[in-house]
């Protein structure tokens, strides 16, 4: 479940994330910019951002919501931390999954 707003309006505090684990050997194939990403930015601390940039087994992310970007926004960090790719973000529960959400997360 997403905590904060730092990628409103693609996702929103309370938002649940549907998130496709990668195994390493598929990792370069689903990193792409623009991807949104849950990143394990230190140990048991996960962060859910956009690729901005890859360079050379690195990526740097960052907040959809420029008011609330993080310390790790901007910084390269290695690929090996990236855990998932959002496939859908919402309430599902009270809306459903709109198949423009995934879209908007992954273009």
């Amino acid at each position: 479940m997403a905590s904060g707003n730092s990628m409103s309006p693609a996702i929103n505090n309370g938002d649940r994330l549907w998130v496709c684990k990668l195994p390493r050997l598929l990792m370069k194939h689903f990193i792409k910019r623009g991807r949104v990403v849950v990143v394990e930015a230190e140990p048991d601390y996960f962060i859910v951002k956009r690729i901005h940039a890859i360079k050379e087994g690195q990526i740097m992310v960052m907040s959809d919501n420029a008011d609330t970007q993080s310390r790790y926004c901007g910084t390269l960090l290695p690929l090996e931390r990236v855990k998932g790719v959002v496939l859908f973000a919402g309430d599902f529960l009270r809306r459903g999954i709109k198949v423009n959400e995934a879209e908007q997360l992954n273009p």
